[in-house]
């Protein structure tokens, strides 16, 4: 837990949005950060968010997993944030494969990027022993024009995924600090436009400025210490968790909540919609590690046992959670 998540933990009580400031929270981007390892395999998955009206940036950590969106998609459909944004890619480590229909597949190594028209018409595949992505997705004309074909296609010189990786790293580094992340972000997109990648909109820190970050920040930080998994603990996270960890009641989380998700065009409503969501998510991803078995997963991730796991993939005509290797390996 960060110093700044402890001290609105001790101090949080009744206050209200208004003495978030006070507590170390300052208003920029909305910064989500979200991580997922068990005890037989250590760390499998970060993602860390830069989350805006008008876009979200984020940093994708694989370890030993496999991520195929046409897998996921056409059954979980999820924080898509607005099917008509443009989505860039950039495989700072391991390899994606990019897919678009009516166009052919793209396999991308480490230093190479892609620029696609239609998030909801692109699909992604990250699978090597380990894999670090960057991608942004936003509404044109906010951090640039949309591209011109439904698929782009570029690579990056030495220097240029050198400088990427370093500005990542920087926007990582400033956790939840969301005044340094945003100017840890403004010098990401820097460096991106600098590289030739066509984000010629939003270029200073002001210009991502969200007056309305700050008033979401500790619910969203409360989430994200509910929604990660670390060690397999089996304890499923409930609203009264979040309801203890923010101060607030029940019924305030719920109504924060859909405005915070109304505000960055979020998809989900009630807090239970949305952590059986991350849980279906993480349990795909989990599923797919050579060592990870079905009980393990379903106790870290508070199913209990296999047979609840089992249920909730069935009920979304998901593969069994022991065949989940198996139907990744058919989508190859």
């Amino acid at each position: 837990m960060t110093l700044q998540a402890e001290i609105f933990r001790k101090k949080r009580g009744s206050a209200h949005s208004s003495n978030v400031e006070r507590w170390g929270y300052h208003e920029g981007v909305l910064v989500r950060s979200v991580h997922a390892e068990l005890p037989s395999v250590g760390p499998c998955f970060r993602v860390h968010d830069a989350l805006h009206p008008q876009f979200r940036a984020r940093s994708i950590h694989h370890r030993g997993v496999v991520n195929d969106d046409s897998l996921v998609y056409s059954k979980v459909r999820w924080n898509g944030q607005g099917d008509e944004r443009c989505v860039l890619t950039v495989v700072l480590s391991g390899h994606q494969r990019v897919s678009v229909p009516g166009e052919r597949e793209r396999w991308l190594g480490a230093g190479e990027f892609a620029v696609c028209r239609e998030f909801a018409s692109t699909y992604r595949r990250d699978q090597d022993v380990e894999s670090r992505t960057l991608s942004i997705e936003w509404n044109p004309g906010f951090l640039g024009s949309a591209p011109r074909h439904l698929l782009d296609q570029g690579r990056l010189g030495v220097r240029e995924l050198g400088a990427i990786r370093a500005a990542t790293e920087t926007f990582e580094g400033a956790g939840y600090d969301e005044a340094r992340g945003r100017e840890g972000l403004a010098e990401l997109l820097s460096v991106l436009r600098a590289a030739g990648i066509p984000l010629d909109g939003a270029r200073t820190a002001a210009d991502l400025f969200d007056p309305r970050a700050a008033a979401f920040a500790p619910l969203s930080h409360a989430m994200d210490r509910c929604l990660t998994v670390r060690g397999g603990s089996g304890e499923l996270p409930m609203s009264v968790d979040l309801e203890s960890a923010t101060g607030l009641s029940r019924w305030q989380v719920a109504r924060q909540l859909s405005s915070m998700n109304a505000h960055l065009r979020l998809d989900g409503g009630a807090w239970r919609q949305t952590s059986d969501h991350y849980r279906l998510m993480l349990a795909l991803l989990l599923l797919s590690h050579e060592n990870v078995t079905s009980a393990s997963v379903a106790k870290a991730l508070g199913y209990g046992a296999s047979p609840a796991l089992y249920h909730a993939f069935s009920k979304l005509r998901l593969p069994a959670p022991g065949r989940v290797r198996e139907a990744l390996a058919a989508l190859e």
